[in-house]
């Protein structure tokens, strides 16, 4: 099975949208994918902040976290990062694993495909 690793840069949806539209579509493609929310994205892991994103083209948030989800993806927030933001793991969504990069590298180094948004 191909791997794929995507790390999201930030809460923008410039940042957001291309993380899950590229995540969907390679588990669409039964390939297995990690996602991973650095430092200034972390923040949008917190419950509803995807959700209440405007739609982008016809594309709503919503759906791809729906989709994303149900296809079995993987979500890490970089430890870290919760410290810098005040966050607990409590905070996150459900399904939201926090972990350090090393961890993150230690899953993905064998990956296939590699993004970052």
């Amino acid at each position: 099975m191909t791997k794929v690793a995507i790390t999201c840069n930030g809460t923008d949806p410039n940042n957001l949208y291309p993380t899950f539209l590229t995540a969907v579509a390679a588990l669409m493609w039964e390939c297995e994918v990690v996602l991973f929310f650095h430092s200034a994205a972390a923040p949008a892991l917190r419950p509803g902040f995807l959700e209440a994103l405007p739609a982008h083209g016809s594309q709503e948030m919503a759906g791809l976290v729906r989709d994303f989800t149900e296809l079995g993806g993987q979500i890490m927030a970089c430890e870290l990062a919760g410290e810098i933001h005040g966050l607990r793991p409590e905070d996150y969504r459900a399904g939201v694993e926090v972990a350090g990069v090393v961890f993150f590298f230690s899953e993905t180094c064998d990956a296939d495909l590699t993004y970052s948004f």
